[in-house]
């Protein structure tokens, strides 16, 4: 075979495949918007999974992928979570960039600023949000012991934090009354998160856009999330 000619087929090979690869590029880069909450709470499983179990991917974060989302991105989940340093999501799910659209604030709470961001991510087309609460916030730790126990007074949260302490108020109070848990504090985490998720319910609902709306625990000894969804109760027990 002439030279001349295996050059042309070599490079119309090449052209094919790299045709074919756009092409499921494509349908990779439009799945996000296309998954189910089942499939996303699957996806967020697996992929925290691989974190507490040693084996994490590190996909998504070289020079390639950056370039990739210069102009756009498409997360498959946005995550509303706790700013405590030990609680990075894009770290526990073995994300990188552009996966997760990632809203952090202490307490994990819907602050107008929160909600604003992920109204954003939802016009944008990202579906599903992630409320994840974890294992003793110090935010609700705080605002906890700010409530006078029966006898005596409680101790005052720092001014700086009233913000924080009037979005975490109700769930905190309702926690210790119902005392469903025998660690009040999880209790209270775990209220908090129910409580969030219903607000951006509604907040969300005006956007005319159906988004689903997941509640997650992260357990800072074992690294493990554990996931709720439907009428927001959450599951009677940590995981251990």
């Amino acid at each position: 075979m002439p030279l001349q000619t295996y050059v042309r087929r070599i490079t119309v090979l090449c052209a094919v495949f790299c045709f074919l690869g756009s092409g499921v590029y494509a349908q990779q880069a439009a799945a996000p918007a296309e998954l189910t909450n089942e499939q996303v709470v699957k996806k967020l499983k697996d992929a925290n999974e691989r974190y507490w179990d040693g084996k994490m991917t590190h996909l998504h974060q070289d020079a390639d992928r950056r370039k990739e989302l210069i102009d756009d991105q498409h997360p498959f989940v946005a995550v509303l979570s706790c700013a405590d340093s030990r609680v990075p999501p894009e770290v526990i799910f073995d994300q990188g960039l552009g996966d997760i659209f990632v809203v952090r604030v202490a307490g994990n709470v819907a602050s107008k600023e929160a909600i604003a961001s992920l109204r954003y991510i939802v016009e944008h087309g990202t579906k599903h949000v992630l409320v994840l609460g974890h294992e003793s916030c110090g935010a609700v730790k705080t605002v906890l012991e700010s409530l006078p126990p029966t006898k005596g007074k409680g101790v005052a949260a720092p001014a700086y934090m009233q913000s924080l302490v009037n979005l975490l108020l109700t769930p905190v109070r309702k926690a210790r009354e119902e005392s469903r848990f025998e660690d009040t504090l999880d209790n209270a985490v775990r209220e908090n998160v129910v409580s969030v998720a219903r607000g951006l319910a509604v907040s969300l609902e005006a956007l005319r856009t159906k988004v689903t709306i997941i509640g997650g625990r992260y357990d800072l000894h074992s690294g493990k999330v554990q996931f709720w969804t439907g009428a927001w109760q959450p599951p009677p027990a940590a995981i251990h």
